[in-house]
């Protein structure tokens, strides 16, 4: 819609001034269709400067066409001279401006005014049109683009000797979008035909013609010259394979764990590890799962008792265990946690405690790092790469607007941004030593997940062991799989959790409680305060097909 509101809007601005600085007295073309499939454009333009001092013109034309589908393809533009009304060279210099080939006629040093005559002459490949039951030239001849009158415009388009028969012919006139035929259409010699316009195009009008013969006449592209265009107009779809290429043989050399082995099931945390240090060694992340079961392992131990309250309530009492002293990174769990006194509900952490939660990373990170786990702490590491993701996205942004077809390098980048984004999580690497401890913690996983019961039942103090792992098994998130081995074996509920539910205790139905409060202990914990605040013969028109663009004076 804004293609056509803004042509619209100039052409009734511009109506209304009632002289013009200059104007284009005769704007004619010459198209020559070539039987290898490419288009000679010869265009004879005679501008009128009205005494006013200018150096010359300059022509955008459009580096992309549209077939009848809508589908767009480059085309490539080769120029090849510009004369004066006397045969003399103008000066030309050629840049690319957006989606445009802007052809620039004159000097920088010279000026001139009254009438002017420019005739440019440039080649067109894929300016063709290939259809089942003919090939067509869908052409726009002035482009719709120019900002001054055309008092007069012409098009001869002339085919090759190889076809036969009278072509098929039409034309459109106006502005962009509009589908009026002010044009008479004559022959002009053996398979030619001229297009005259019947009356002087306002600003923002112009003229398209569209010329149809029989398939087979001219040289159509064979399925290896479509894939060579293919390739050239769609190359920055290679960019994401080589980004894939390069994550690979960064992540291969610098991202990749020490070759792991394979370690035996292991009874005990590996090396006293804490829940939370176990969690993150995992999944080289230390998330809110790693700092519940923490909280967890406190209760457990002596340092809190856990009351429920209904409608998903908590209370934390703090308590001083019998023997045993925390680590630092768990007193400074409990000095958050009991920032307000010794007995703190779990409401009143929400829209408080996240304030914390970098501390607390920052505290298990460290650790794990001062312990020679990790090359470099693993978060830092992702947001490293998730910047690197970032900045190829945002060059995609707003850096393609200057490409004739930004889609497809948009979408590239887009691409390579996600590959790097994926291989961010996998990019922190472990040392030797760590990599060994995340085989441990593997083999203690596996220990948790698949035990039996009857091995439970050998222990001469199953209920010290099911407490003793539980927050383990809940920071490597299995466990409903250790709970479940104990159904029948252990019968007594812990005196660190009191549950708001009575009845007959069972491990499994402890553990899923316990789960739940662990979910809920996550979400309000993290919780932050909210901030307030087509074919030419066939619903062609002017302005449709390849060609097109307009210019101006400088």
């Amino acid at each position: 819609m804004k293609r056509f509101l803004l042509p619209a809007l100039l052409l009734i601005v511009g109506s209304a001034a009632p002289a013009w600085a200059w104007e284009i007295l005769s704007f004619d073309a010459d198209l020559t269709v070539q039987a290898d499939g490419a288009l000679l454009v010869t265009e004879t333009i005679e501008a009128d400067f009205q005494g006013e001092a200018k150096h010359g013109i300059y022509r955008d034309i459009p580096l992309q066409t549209q077939d009848r589908l809508g589908i767009k393809r480059s085309i490539r533009i080769t120029f090849l001279e510009a004369l004066d009304e006397q045969g003399r060279p103008w000066e030309a210099k050629l840049t690319r401006e957006g989606a445009y080939r802007r052809i620039r006629l004159g000097s920088e040093g010279v000026t001139t005014n009254g009438r002017k005559t420019f005739k440019l002459s440039y080649r067109v490949e894929r300016a063709l049109g290939q259809f089942p039951d003919h090939d067509e030239l869908y052409w726009n001849v002035t482009g719709n683009n120019w900002a001054v009158p055309i008092r007069q415009a012409r098009a001869v388009v002339r085919l090759p000797e190889a076809v036969s028969g009278p072509p098929r012919s039409v034309a459109y006139t106006g502005a962009y979008g509009s589908t009026g035929q002010d044009v008479m259409i004559t022959t002009a010699g053996s398979n030619a035909l001229q297009f005259s316009v019947s009356r002087p195009l306002g600003p923002f009008e112009g003229l398209t013609v569209v010329v149809g013969w029989p398939s087979g006449a001219v040289a159509m592209p064979g399925r290896a010259q479509k894939f060579r265009w293919f390739f050239r107009d769609n190359w920055p779809l290679a960019i994401p394979l080589g980004v894939l290429l390069l994550m690979t043989w960064i992540w291969w050399n610098f991202g990749r764990d020490p070759t792991r082995q394979s370690t035996p099931v292991q009874y005990e945390p590996p090396e006293g590890l804490m829940p939370a240090e176990v969690g993150a060694l995992s999944d080289d992340n230390v998330d809110l799962k790693d700092i519940t079961a923490t909280i967890v392992d406190l209760a457990r131990r002596g340092f809190l008792t856990i009351e429920e309250l209904k409608d998903k309530e908590y209370i934390f009492t703090r308590r001083k265990p019998a023997a045993g002293g925390a680590n630092p990174t768990e007193e400074l769990l409990l000095k958050f946690l009991f920032f307000d006194g010794e007995t703190v509900r779990l409401s009143d952490l929400e829209n408080q405690f996240y304030q914390h939660l970098p501390g607390l990373r920052t505290a298990l990170y460290d650790g794990l790092v001062k312990r020679g786990c990790w090359w470099s702490r693993p978060d830092r590491v992702k947001v490293f790469w998730w910047g690197v993701a970032g900045s190829v996205f945002f060059l995609g942004m707003f850096g393609m607007g200057a490409l004739p077809d930004p889609g497809i390098p948009f979408a590239a980048l887009c691409l390579s941004s996600v590959i790097i984004f994926v291989f961010s999580w996998f990019m922190p690497r472990k040392t030797w030593h760590g990599a060994r401890l995340a085989e441990k913690v593997a083999g203690f996983q596996e220990f948790l997940r698949r035990t039996d019961k009857d091995r439970i039942k050998r222990d001469p103090n199953p209920a010290v062991l099911f407490e003793r792992m539980l927050p383990y098994a809940m920071a490597l998130g299995v466990a409903n799989q250790w709970a479940k081995v104990f159904e029948g074996v252990y019968q007594i509920s812990p005196s660190w959790y009191i549950s708001a539910h009575g009845g007959f205790f069972t491990p499994g139905d402890f553990t899923r409680r316990l789960n739940s409060a662990s979910s809920r202990m996550g979400s309000s914990l993290a919780s932050t305060p909210r901030s307030s605040g087509g074919s030419g013969f066939s619903g062609g028109f002017s302005g449709g097909g390849g060609g097109g663009g307009g210019g101006g004076s400088w």
